[in-house]
């Protein structure tokens, strides 16, 4: 899935002066535009401290990618350290905090770049910097195209705090803190250590139900259940045990599932495909078709293809297509591809994603004479629904979708021709039908059935 990074016009006079610093790779796991571009900043390491600010920076990521379910999908990130040279070492302590008695360690105010500080809103522990559009500034001049970002601070006090960007000390538990945190600034989850008043998250809810809570596919399942905040009994947590509460945990079950899904929405599992678009003359013998593959670890991948919608291959990522295999004029070649991981529950989850490479091969008189080729991602949503189905993708080549429900007998129950509306997104009002299991058919005027669940 190609990513934009938009620059708001706001910023102008900063990025005008930011500064560029040398910019080097972690990981390289492919082209930018294809893989989850992640960021390391430093902050508080003067020009005498790049080396070890070298070192912590290579010592977090290696750990990040040993920690489920970042190691599952480290071949879908690439990683940049940017280092960012502060006029002088470490970080600010201003000795403000109200929640302990200053100062815990000595107060201090060095020049570093970003400004980053202890004490922030009044949390001691809390490091953050008053002013995120210098980060900003820093990640547009050097890497724009990021998706995560965060910074490392240099300091060996304990401290983090997560909001646009996640802030975290040099402690001894700095490879804790950053995963702490990214489950904060990356996945979008809700502290569970203590109560805060920040509404609903996918792990937090007030919504005690067994029927109806929002993580409800996964209670009695790895310690899962729905436990109350001792500070606010009328709102529970998934787990007693999750390093969204203590460093030192893994993520549960329901942030595992939160953080995958947060992947899956910046980039699908198609690294390429071949041919791309082009005109040929071939009378008789074969094509070739093949589509490359971001591989998870263990690989989780299902994939199929079809040919003018029946299948013809479900185990190779190539397959070769005879002229005499193609029908006189259009043919529709669809390649799909789900991430069937056990750690996204699909049944009775929210969303299903699916990716679509699809080749419209034209057999003329004299053969094949033109081949064209379009990929798009898809989200479907909610899973189950009990009237409406919502599907959104990232083409903009599909303005028309053909929604067909089929029954488990194959008895078509409705079909709809929709437009999408501004957002890209179809809305498919399944009607008051029997509540039961069935496949939802997805058709494009051009290429066909490009989706069947």
């Amino acid at each position: 899935m190609k990513k934009t990074v938009l620059l708001l016009l706001f910023f102008q006079s900063i990025l005008c002066t930011s500064q560029v610093f040398d910019t080097y790779m972690l990981r390289d796991n492919g082209p930018s535009d294809k893989r989850i571009n992640m960021v390391i900043m430093g902050d508080g390491y003067a020009a005498a401290d790049q080396n070890k600010f070298e070192t912590d920076a290579a010592n977090l990521i290696n750990y990040l990618f040993t920690i489920q379910p970042f190691s599952n999908y480290e071949n879908y990130f690439n990683v940049y350290a940017i280092k960012v040279i502060s006029p002088e070492s470490g970080v600010k302590h201003p000795g403000t905090a109200t929640d302990v008695q200053e100062p815990v360690f000595p107060v201090s105010d060095p020049n570093n770049y970003m400004g980053t500080t202890f004490d922030f809103q009044n949390i001691h522990r809390c490091i953050y910097t008053p002013n995120t559009n210098i980060t900003t500034a820093i990640l547009a001049a050097n890497v724009p195209f990021y998706d995560s970002a965060f910074v490392v601070v240099n300091s060996p006090e304990y401290g983090g705090c997560a909001g646009q960007y996640a802030y975290f000390s040099a402690h001894a538990s700095a490879n804790e803190i950053l995963v702490h945190e990214l489950g904060h600034s990356f996945s979008g989850l809700a502290d569970e250590y203590w109560f805060a008043p920040t509404g609903e998250s996918p792990n937090k809810t007030q919504d005690n139900n067994t029927s109806t809570n929002r993580w409800r596919n996964w209670l009695g399942t790895n310690g899962v259940g729905i436990y109350p905040f001792s500070e606010n009994t009328s709102w529970y947590r998934p787990h007693q045990n999750c390093i969204m509460r203590y460093l030192g945990q893994p993520f549960c079950a329901v942030c595992s599932e939160t953080t995958i899904e947060r992947v899956h929405a910046l980039q699908g599992p198609v690294d390429s495909y071949s041919p791309t678009e082009t005109t040929i003359v071939l009378e008789t013998g074969s094509v070739d078709f093949e589509v490359a593959l971001i591989l998870p670890v263990p690989n989780t991948l299902d994939f199929e293809w079809r040919l003018n919608n029946v299948v013809i291959d479900d185990e190779n990522q190539i397959v070769t297509i005879e002229v005499d295999d193609l029908n006189p004029g259009a043919n529709t070649l669809n390649f799909t591809v789900t991430d069937n991981t056990t750690m996204v529950r699909t049944e009775n989850h929210q969303t299903v994603h699916f990716d679509v490479v699809s080749w419209q091969i034209n057999n003329g008189p004299l053969g094949i004479d033109d081949i064209s080729v379009f990929e798009s991602s898809f989200v479907i949503y909610p899973n189950p629904s009990a009237n409406v189905v919502f599907v959104k993708s990232n083409s903009k080549e599909m303005d028309t979708l053909t929604f067909e429900l089929v029954n488990l007998t194959g008895k078509i129950i409705k079909t709809e021709k929709l437009n999408r509306d501004i957002y890209s997104v179809y809305a498919f009002d399944m009607g008051n039908i029997a509540s039961q299991t069935y496949i939802l058919n997805l058709y494009n005027e051009s290429n066909g059935l490009i989706y069947s669940h």
